[in-house]
């Protein structure tokens, strides 16, 4: 409700405020983005570096840095029929039975 957005922009100006005191919350709060330039310009960073000196920076320092890499969950069989038929192009002649027919040939043809 209103109420618990109004809340939370009170808290979000205090908190900016508290830790980025050079921040003019007038002229960064109108629902824009900055990057780069003109984030730093704004203060809204403290600087412009790549995520490789940034890494490279932590890992002189002493610390440990991981590679985190996602892997979705494998698809079972008919969540990978639904998939095929809402990627597959699109072609009014062809039935759903017609591609799921195809789809079923290809699954048995990949095992």
């Amino acid at each position: 409700d209103q109420e618990s957005l109004e809340e939370v922009l009170a808290m979000f100006r205090d908190f900016i405020a508290e830790h980025r005191p050079r921040v003019d919350l007038e002229e960064v709060a109108t629902g824009e983005v900055w990057y780069g330039k003109e984030a730093l310009k704004r203060h809204l960073c403290d600087e412009i570096k790549t995520v490789d000196d940034t890494l490279l920076n932590y890992a002189n320092n002493g610390f440990d840095v991981f590679e985190v890499e996602y892997t979705p969950p494998r698809q079972g069989r008919l969540q990978r029929l639904l998939s095929d038929l809402e990627t597959e192009e699109e072609d009014n002649n062809i039935s759903w039975a017609q591609k799921s027919m195809r789809w079923f040939v290809r699954a048995l043809a990949s095992e």
